[in-house]
Order: C-alpha cells, then structure tokens, then sequence
C-alpha cells in the first residue's frame, strides 16, 4: 500500500486494528508515490494528501477517489526562536528578517504546496527567499529538528508528534488550501483486503486514533 509519509503515525497506529498481515507500507510524499506508480509499482491502495497526485495516476484506480481525513497547516519553531512568534506574519518582523531559513516541502510535495499557496494568499511571499525544503512532510519537519532551519510549515498532525520543537500557529478550520487525504485502490487489485481497508477508512475506522493525532474530519 502507497501512502503520505504523514499518514505514517496514523495507519501504524491504527491499522493493527485493521489487519496487520494482510498491509505492506510504503510510505513518501504522494507526488513521489504517484511516480512510482506511473513507473510501473505494483501497490494496491494509494493514500494521497491532495488530488493533484491522484489525477497523475488517472486510469490507475476503480471507482472514485475517497475522501476519509482531513489536515491543517501549521508553524513550528525551534524552541530558541519561539518567543514573539503567533503568526506566519511574525516572521517579516524585527529582529525576524534577519537570517532564518523556513522549511517547507519541496515544490511538487503537497505539504509544500499547501504551505506556498496559503503564503501566496495571504501576501506573504516575501518570505521565499528563506525557504529550504524536504522531500515529504516528515523531512521537513526533520530540518527543524535537526537545526537545519528554524521554521518550518508542516502538517498540525506532523506538528503533534514533534519532541524538540514548538507549534506557534495553526491555521483556521475554514482556512484555504482545505487539506484532505483520500484513498484510492488500484484496478488491477487482487486482495480483497485493499477494498476492505479503503472501506474501514471511508467509514471512520482510523477517525479516533487520527484525532487524537492532530488530524481533522472533513468538516474542519
């Protein structure tokens, strides 16, 4: 099974619940996922953070693509650079224009995309000389972590999970780019385990654990 690196916490959490022998991981940014299937990767369920990676595999899946969990953006800090930071727009100001890189995802990841559309749609693309980026969600926040930037915009879920830094802003629940995770299996799957774990998931079975993770339900 192909699945978001953020998704990673959530389904080893979860999944046991589900059927831990009949479930093989793979887990990378999902526009990474999508090339490896457009290559020719042999997976029977595709879990994607956007719709855009979806569309590249068009043709790949039975049926629709569905919606089970949603996400928000969030910034985090080193815990040094914390103080006086309550806003992305914090960081424009002084003593904060100094240097200070921002990780986010790489420009084709979701989590990077999520991140610049919401900078762009709140005029602060002032802020992209700054950026250094990941290769999914998790080694953004990893560059934080391990003192290689000082921000980072990450999902609130990644955010939750994080030991050496601090959450200082998450976005509104009614807040554009709306983040949702959906599931997809592929048409040439044999094991009837792929249809059940997409159903198990579009019905709630990972919502608890997934809440309790700092995801979100479609809603908000």
């Amino acid at each position: 099974m192909a699945a978001a690196s953020s998704t990673r916490e959530l389904f080893e959490t979860c999944a046991p619940g589900f059927d831990p022998t009949a479930l093989d991981f793979s887990f990378d940014a999902s526009s990474t996922l999508a090339r490896q299937i457009r290559a020719g990767a042999e997976f029977d369920v595709f879990v994607s953070a956007d719709e855009r990676s979806l569309l590249r595999v068009e043709g790949w899946g039975r049926g629709e693509y569905r919606a089970f969990l949603g996400n928000r953006l969030a910034l985090v800090a080193r815990a040094d650079k914390a103080a006086g930071i309550s806003h992305p727009r914090d960081l424009l100001g002084e003593p904060l224009n100094r240097e200070g890189a921002i990780a986010l995802g790489a420009p084709e990841v979701p989590a990077g995309r999520y991140a610049r559309a919401w900078l762009t749609g709140n005029g602060l693309d002032a802020l992209a000389s700054r950026f250094v980026y990941g290769r999914n969600a998790r080694a953004v926040l990893g560059l934080v972590e391990a003192g290689a930037a000082e921000y980072a915009f990450v999902y609130r879920s990644e955010a939750n999970r994080a030991a050496r830094v601090r959450c200082v802003w998450t976005a509104g629940p009614l807040e554009e780019p709306r983040i949702r995770y959906r599931v997809g299996v592929a048409r040439s799957a044999r094991n009837e385990a792929a249809w059940s774990f997409a159903d198990w998931l579009v019905a709630g079975g990972a919502d608890r654990t997934g809440l309790a993770l700092g995801f979100s339900t479609l809603e908000g």
